[in-house]
């Protein structure tokens, strides 16, 4: 009888096992999933969770402190874990000959640990400074502010990580009390990964557990979110060096019929380089550094998140870039290119996370603790192939709603005091202006004009060169690109690279202008030159302001028709 390659069992004791064989390679995974997060905690207890963290690779009743490090790094192995809302984890990826050794070492934390009265208070203190950075962290900041303002009742609006109070008052038997209510094996779902025999892993497992007691789970039940709040928006002025922006709408939780569509909707929208958002508000108009678009849909009811970091002085700018793709996307609904390049994008993403056996016992995890279900992520696959561009235009007019939306800003500034106070005011203002006149366009006032801005044209010149032109008035900018076949997909091993020197050369030099003049000349109209190359395509990229478009689409020509490749140039690309 040949071995399965996956055995999936619960203990007498109610510990959740799944283990699985993955003879690629000789390494194991090994992840305890604890079900409880910091959306589980009391008020009193905030942080909590996150403590435990720190605290259950500090010593047990049979190992000394720092001996669960030294014994894993030993065997050449890594030990780590993270907290979020629903969940603990902890997990060691070692070779898979030193299971035994990393089967002992992981359930002793779990079951054994010692909490130290020394060790909690110096990790309270890591905790703090934990908490201190991030108050001095501007993206941190956002990202907290954006959760507590779109959950006021939730828990999701509280940070994972505590507050300095509650963390400071924490004691031994506070931390004693929260591990023998949570850390219980039918609150535990335990998954190996990786070149083993499952069913003598799965074995070792429920033996090794067999002594730890079942518990009653009184898990504190969780507000409700209401829907019917109006629109937030805050901003803030800070010592910073980069202006941070974040848009939240109100979201489904993972296992509602619409969370496959909310994850392709934001794929479509900021997924990546060939999204909406970045090509039309970073690559074209040039107004961001980043751009992404997330569907945070944990157990309870998530986020729908837009993210993005505006350059300094194009705030308004940038955000009107972005609330017109929100709201465009939500009156007219996706092409079925994007659709497809969507669905493919998230399975690959799902293909790419088995690569490793980190990632399948992560898979597994997520999906026995969360959804109790190890297929969970089949189904979820097979509803994404399922979906329509109809499925995306509903969730899109569903969920994207300027009455539902927390949107923040934070941006470099010097003032202090009222004036401060005034500034942020103001910003916080022009936001909702923003959002509340995007949202509030009909249907007919959100398609573009056909007068003003019209459809992209299509001119084929008497040379065989063909022209695309659209007109956009939003930002007083012009973008060019000259752009032909070339890329890596056309390179022979012995040119490995060529297309990529090539398009770094072509902006070093061209007709009588120098690498230096065409800088100077670039920023003159207060744009930018570059060469450009990918694996399908290589070419030249010019941007100005727009009443400098002539001497724009001089220099794009220059650069495609007469670039002249100077030897030192040359040398320098190398």
């Amino acid at each position: 009888m040949s071995t399965p390659l996956l055995v999936q069992k619960t203990a007498k004791n109610g510990l959740r096992i799944l283990c699985e064989r993955v003879p690629t390679a000789p390494v194991v995974a090994l992840q305890a999933w604890v079900g409880v997060g910091s959306a589980d905690e009391t008020p009193r207890e905030a942080g909590l969770a996150h403590v435990h963290e720190h605290m259950l690779f500090k010593g047990t009743a049979h190992r000394g402190v720092g001996e669960i490090a030294r014994e894993v790094e030993a065997a050449g192995g890594e030990i780590n874990a993270w907290t979020s809302f629903d969940e603990t984890v902890y997990h060691i990826t070692m070779s898979s000959r030193y299971f035994k050794t990393g089967l002992d070492v992981l359930s002793d934390a779990i079951q054994h640990s010692s909490f130290d009265a020394e060790e909690l208070a110096r990790e309270k203190e890591v905790v703090l400074e934990e908490i201190r950075r991030g108050d001095d962290q501007p993206s941190r900041r956002l990202s907290q502010r954006i959760f507590s303002s779109s959950f006021k009742k939730h828990p999701y609006g509280l940070p994972v990580i505590g507050t300095k109070k509650s963390v400071s008052s924490f004691g031994r038997k506070h931390v004693v009390d929260f591990y023998k209510k949570w850390y219980i094996p039918n609150n535990l779902t335990f998954v190996v990964s990786g070149d083993v025999d499952p069913e003598a892993a799965a074995l070792a497992v429920e033996k090794i557990f067999s002594k730890s007691r079942a518990g009653k789970i009184r898990r504190p039940a969780r507000a409700d979110e209401p829907l019917s709040r109006g629109p937030r928006f805050f901003a803030e002025v800070a010592d910073a060096g980069d202006s941070y922006a974040a848009l939240a709408f109100p979201a489904a939780a993972l296992l509602h019929p619409d969370a496959p569509a909310l994850d392709v909707l934001a794929e479509i929208l900021g997924g990546g380089e060939a999204s909406r958002l970045f090509e039309r508000v970073q690559a074209e108009k040039g107004l961001v550094s980043t751009v992404y678009a997330h569907a945070y849909t944990p157990k309870d009811p998530g986020l729908f998140l837009v993210g993005a970091n505006p350059f300094v002085g194009k705030e308004r700018e940038a955000l009107a870039a972005v609330a017109k793709e929100l709201f465009e996307i939500r009156e007219h609904g996706v092409t079925d290119e994007e659709l497809s390049r969507a669905k493919l994008n998230l399975e690959a993403e799902s293909v790419y996370l088995r690569e490793t056996v980190q990632g399948r016992a992560r898979k597994w995890g997520f999906s026995l603790l969360l959804t109790g279900d190890a297929s969970f992520e089949e189904r979820y696959l097979s509803a994404i192939r399922s979906l329509t561009r109809e499925d995306i235009l509903r969730v899109a007019k569903e969920y994207l709603r300027p009455e539902r939306i927390a949107a923040g800003l934070i941006q470099p500034g010097t003032a202090k005091g009222k004036q401060k106070t005034a500034e942020e005011k103001k910003i916080a203002g022009d936001l909702e202006a923003l959002f509340r006149g995007e949202g509030s366009k009909s249907k007919t006032a959100a398609r573009r004009p056909a007068k003003e801005e019209g459809r992209p044209s299509l001119h084929t010149l008497p040379n065989g060169m063909r022209v695309v032109i659209e007109k956009n008035t939003s930002v007083p900018v012009v973008a060019l690109k000259a752009v032909w076949l070339g890329g890596s997909r056309f390179e022979t091993a012995p040119d490995a690279g060529l297309y990529h020197f090539l398009a770094e050369m072509l902006p070093r030099g061209a007709a009588e202008r120098s690498a230096t003049q065409i800088r100077h000349e670039a920023e003159e109209i207060a744009g930018s030159a570059t060469g450009v190359a990918g694996r399908n395509s290589t070419g030249v990229d010019v941007q100005c302001l727009s009443r400098f478009w002539e001497r724009g689409l001089s220099l794009l020509a220059d650069l495609t028709l007469r670039p002249n490749f100077p030897e030192d140039e040359i040398e320098k690309t190398r």
